[in-house]
């Protein structure tokens, strides 16, 4: 796994998806706050409509994602992860970038590739990093359209309860 380098300052983060109006990040850090959360937080903005949430510890971490979605604010706001996507026996031609971001996209938003599949040297399976929301369902198939014709492919996401 090529994502390495994604994992140790965000080891327990998780972002947060605001609804249509945002709430103060004081309000936002407040809500946290009265979570009497176990060991020390940090909330800030990414951008209008989204917050990082990290925590200290896995507990902390895995009360908050086992919410999933929370009020602040008389708003309902969701919980994202970033997660690994695999998809296995990907028809070889379809290992480009515009086509997995592609793939990728039924989820919320694509991210990257791993070099391993943007280099095409392990062609049994193609790793698409992308953003998920925790609070929607996703299939394990998806449809791919080639011209007049398609199939079935598989998509395994990686195990983010552990």
């Amino acid at each position: 796994m090529k994502f390495v380098h994604l994992q140790p300052p965000f080891k327990f983060a998780l972002v947060g998806k605001l609804c249509g109006h945002r709430s103060s990040l004081d309000g936002i850090q407040n809500f946290f706050f009265n979570l009497k959360l176990l060991g020390d937080f940090f909330v800030t903005l990414l951008n209008p409509k989204h917050v990082l949430i990290k925590s200290a510890n896995d507990l902390d971490y895995c009360r908050v994602f086992s919410h999933r979605s929370y009020f602040v604010s008389k708003c309902l706001n969701g919980l994202l992860f970033l997660i690994l996507v695999f998809f296995p026996n990907l028809k070889p031609h379809l290992f480009f970038s515009r086509i997995l971001h592609g793939l990728g996209s039924i989820f919320v938003r694509p991210l990257k590739t791993d070099n391993a599949t943007s280099s095409g040297s392990r062609p049994s399976v193609a790793h698409v990093l992308v953003e998920l929301d925790v609070t929607k369902y996703y299939p394990d198939i998806v449809w791919v359209r080639l011209e007049n014709l398609g199939y079935i492919q598989s998509m395994i996401m990686e195990d983010f309860s552990s």
